[in-house]
């Protein structure tokens, strides 16, 4: 048996038997631990911008925008850090179904306005009910929208690896097993 040491950055040594705690060293400078999953931040569209309307414009300034832009939703603020909701196609049309002369107002909505740095996992129940969130940075900017397609991309590109390694897991398996036997492959 051979044993096996580390060496810190310093040059000492540390002996397997050593039980220095390490939780540390798993730190930034900052003294919080280092970011391990997915965070709103990491999605290009959380810092991508958002457009924006004013709770003032007309319902029709707002399906325009929507349209040439190919969003389905708009940030309603009325200032840099005042956030007032959401329009939505789907609030455009609630408002517009109950009275046709509806403004922007009646068609705003409730919506999310959640932190670049929330964890990407505890806001999946978020997202598939409401569709999208708005995220805001440490100064309380809205910095981007976070989609259910934004998500479902970067999941996408995770996964794929993964998916791949298992498709050719399962290839191999049946190649194997049409030219080999059992005692062919245990030999080896």
């Amino acid at each position: 048996d051979s044993q096996i040491f580390l060496e810190r950055h310093s040059g000492e040594e540390l002996a397997p038997e050593d039980k220095t705690d390490t939780a540390a060293e798993d730190t930034a400078d900052s003294g919080t631990p280092d970011e391990v999953g997915i965070t709103l931040g990491n999605l290009p569209s959380a810092t991508a911008g958002v457009e924006t309307i004013t709770p003032q414009a007309s319902i029709d300034e707002g399906i325009t925008r929507m349209l040439l832009n190919d969003y389905s939703q708009l940030a309603v603020m009325s200032g840099a850090r005042t956030f007032k909701g959401a329009v939505t196609w789907q609030s455009i049309a609630r408002g517009r179904h109950a009275n046709r002369e509806a403004s922007l107002a009646d068609a705003v909505v409730d919506a999310e306005v959640l932190s670049f740095d929330n964890e990407l996992i505890d806001v999946l129940q978020t997202l598939q009910e409401k569709d999208f969130v708005f995220v805001k940075d440490e100064t309380n900017l809205i910095t981007g929208i976070v989609t259910t397609a934004d998500v479902v991309s970067a999941y996408g590109e995770l996964a794929t690896p993964f998916l791949l390694i298992g498709e050719l897991d399962q290839l191999l398996r049946r190649v194997i097993s049409r030219n080999f036997t059992l005692e062919e492959v245990t030999t080896l």
